[in-house]
């Protein structure tokens, strides 16, 4: 009890009040009674003291009256009334409460953090037990800030930040060690986020963990318990043992008094045994669907369901019942797709629920593959790509459009990724053509490995062309005979890539003669079909008259990395071409003044650094500004969130700025990606390091940038006088990296396609 409340009963006994001081001591003895109840799991009768605890308390003006809100709260989290339970915290006048009461301020947000969670919204969640956490810290409340970081690292884990997740969970593990602290969640969560990196093992030790630490818990735990063991066992494919574990948590069902509790852990046993029954027995896992299902609609969206219309979709379609697989899976992309609409900033929709996202494929091949339906396939795969990088454009006004929309001399080529196939979309403005290879993901992903491997060996053509040339045949070479076969031969292809093709540097791929695609084609990429049409009307108006060039400023020292000495002539070369320049080199080459440009062509020679456990934080290096507190570090987050209202073209001439983690919906979340999500409708970066000496290619791009006006054929003719320049034995990783992303002009006003 907070120093204040006992010296709130001294003053009234001071004053001979005795009738306040009988409130206080009554109102406490029934919050006695509520926290009692509440570690019994009986959330109702918890609620009910607590409001009568609550209407002794108020009155004498204790604090502690507001616990009420917080029970409550509890109450209707569990009996799946999020926004109600959001509600009462709200009433809570947490700023006006006294600096002693800790437990209290702590409690409020902590709880409404677990309430929002349910209500799909991770990102505020994740702010409010932070809130929590720094409270408990301060009151040295030690159980309970293992509790809070246990929770916040399954936010973070939602929120697809694993490496903060185990950070956190790992802060939880040593302060357990340290306080020989009797909590035992970690060991589920632990056992959870192992599961779903693929460690069913190691998870398995972290549930074993939890089993020899059992005794003391309740039946709730324990059916808790069994019930993330068994989802670990049927990911591990041990279904004997995962049945055992369901058995036992449903055992222990009928000692949960709390109603809703025991409907919430019901729902959870039947989500598991769809899961499980979805590999051995259909009919069994659609009766438990089903009966999930219920629960799951009627608490609007909690975390499993789009996972349990998936599993169901999948029996469906073993069965031959296609229309009802198509119809599950419509539904789990729905749900998906309106879990993570509530969550605020857009970095954090980039990485979230990413195993939901299974749903887009399978209905995908469902569509493409059982129902030879490929116009609906094509449709399903771009609404996948409407992700968070299409947020910025707007596609709705493309929509009508499509492919008849493609300029005579363009044609699109389109890639989807399945675990046992590559589907491939040939558009024209004349025609759909469509075909299949059979190369899963995990061998896609190893060919273009391959080829990655040889270019950073120093391969040149004729040493990549045995390589590369399986995969050239298979996915690309027919794509390009579809293309020329019908109406005029196409000069400008644009790849939309999925999974590990975003990787592949399509333009130095060799052909059946020799040559580098580009030497032929005109290359460009995009992350769909509409995004690539709105990015093309963004540039209609594009005229290339003024340049914001940045040599590299950063700082050697603290970054490690050495300066560039050729990069500040580099952007005084590239600026001597624009009619309007502004050079920023040395320590003018601020993240503040090149975040405040509005020239509509940017060009940066500075570093980059990939952060290849967490792309998104992959960081741009500008000039520090010490006095501001600012490090010079622009990372790929801040990018995205950014406005560049008058740029139409980002050129990184910088290592690695198109490399990055592919997600599904998401596209390579890489520097270049950060640039498009962020308005920009052209980015030119490269797939790999660069070499500090690329002046003829940068010189003959931004030249060809003025007079041509459109990106892809600006890099396409940097890339041929380079080759040009060095000579056909140069290895491919000096020329062949950078590639183009966005959109493309698309024919001259006097109406003739241009090659």
């Amino acid at each position: 009890m907070p120093a204040d409340e006992i010296a709130r009963i001294d003053a009234y006994a001071a004053r001979g009040q005795a009738g306040m001081v009988r409130r206080l001591a009554a109102g406490h003895r029934l919050y006695g009674e509520a926290r009692r109840a509440f570690t019994r799991d009986r959330f109702l009768e918890m609620s009910d003291l607590m409001a009568a605890a609550a209407s002794q308390l108020q009155p004498a003006g204790s604090p502690y009256s507001h616990f009420a809100a917080v029970m409550r709260a509890i109450f209707l989290r569990n009996d799946g009334h999020g926004e109600a339970a959001v509600a009462h915290l709200r009433s809570i006048p947490i700023a006006g409460l006294p600096a002693s009461y800790y437990h209290l301020r702590a409690r409020a947000p902590w709880m409404e953090s677990l309430a929002q969670e349910n209500l799909g919204r991770y990102d505020v969640a994740r702010g409010l037990m932070t809130q929590s956490l720094d409270l408990y810290r301060l009151a040295s409340e030690h159980d309970n800030r293992i509790a809070t970081l246990t929770n916040l690292a399954e936010i973070e884990w939602f929120l697809g930040d694993r490496a903060r997740a185990w950070t956190s969970l790992t802060d939880a593990l040593v302060q357990i060690d340290r306080r020989r602290s009797t909590r035992r969640a970690h060991f589920d969560l632990a056992a959870t986020m192992a599961s779903e990196s693929d460690l069913p093992e190691a998870a398995l030790e972290f549930h074993d963990a939890r089993a020899r630490l059992e005794s003391g818990d309740t039946n709730r735990a324990r059916t808790a318990t069994a019930l993330r063991r068994a989802r670990t066992l049927i990911r591990a494919g041990r279904t004997t043992e995962a049945r055992e574990a369901l058995t036992r948590a449903a055992d222990g069902l009928p000692s949960v008094d709390d109603p809703a509790l025991f409907r919430r852990y019901k729902a959870e046993i039947d989500v598991a045994e769809t899961e499980l029954f979805s590999r051995l027995d259909c009919r069994r896992a659609m009766d438990r669907a089903s009966a999930a299902l219920t629960y799951l609609r009627e608490t609007h969206g909690t975390i499993r369901l789009a996972r349990v219309l998936t599993a169901r979709a999948r029996c469906h379609q073993a069965s031959g019942n296609a229309a009802m697989a198509k119809a599950d899976l419509q539904e789990a992309l729905t749900a998906f797709e309106d879990r993570r609409a509530v969550i605020a900033t857009a970095a954090d929709r980039v990485q979230a629920f990413l195993v939901e996202r299974a749903a887009f494929r399978d209905l995908i091949a469902l569509d493409a593959v059982t129902l030879g339906d490929q116009a609906a396939a094509l449709r399903t795969a771009e609404r996948t790509r409407a992700g968070v990088l299409a947020e910025r454009w707007d596609l709705e006004s493309t929509a009508p459009r499509a492919r008849r929309a493609l300029p005579a001399d363009l044609a699109v080529v389109y890639y989807v990724s399945l675990t046992d196939r590559v589907l491939v979309w040939v558009l024209t403005r004349e025609a759909q053509h469509t075909f299949s290879r059979p190369i899963g993901d995990a061998d896609l992903a190893l060919a273009v490995k391959r080829i990655h491997r040889l270019i950073q060996r120093g391969g040149n053509l004729s040493a990549l062309a045995p390589h590369s040339s399986p995969l050239f045949d298979a996915i690309v070479a027919p794509a390009l005979a579809l293309a020329d076969g019908v109406g005029a031969p196409k000069s400008r292809i644009v790849f939309v890539p999925d999974g590990a093709l975003f990787a592949l540097p399509f333009g130095a791929l060799p052909d059946g003669m020799g040559r580098a695609l580009l030497e032929t084609r005109t290359v460009g990429l995009a992350p769909s079909l509409r995004t690539f049409l709105a990015a093309s009307a963004r540039l209609d108006s594009f005229r290339p008259l003024e340049v914001l060039a940045v040599g590299d400023g950063h700082d050697a020292e603290s970054t490690g990395l050495p300066m560039l000495p050729r990069a500040d002539g580099e952007a005084i070369d590239v600026a001597s071409i624009y009619p309007r320049r502004t050079v920023l080199v040395g320590a003018d080459a601020t993240k503040r003044r090149f975040l405040a440009t509005r020239a509509n062509v940017v060009h940066f020679a500075g570093h980059s650094v990939l952060n290849e456990q967490y792309p998104a934080l992959s960081r741009m290096l500008f000039a520090p500004e010490r006095g501001a507190g600012e490090s010079g570090s622009l990372l790929g987050t801040e990018i995205a969130a950014a406005q560049f209202g008058g740029t139409s073209v980002v050129v990184l001439a910088s290592c690695e700025g198109a490399a990055g983690h592919p997600l599904a919906g998401e596209g390579a979340i890489s520097i270049g990606r950060a640039f498009f999500a962020a308005g920009v409708p052209a980015v030119l970066a490269s797939l790999w390091p660069v070499d500090d000496d690329l002046q003829t290619l940068m010189r003959t791009l931004h030249r060809t940038l003025v007079s041509e006006r459109d990106a892809a054929r600006a890099l396409r003719a940097g890339q041929l006088a380079l080759l040009a320049e060095r000579g056909r034995s140069t290895p491919v990783r000096v020329w062949g990296g950078f590639t183009m992303l966005g959109g493309m002009t698309d024919v001259p006003s006097d109406g003739r396609t241009r090659d």
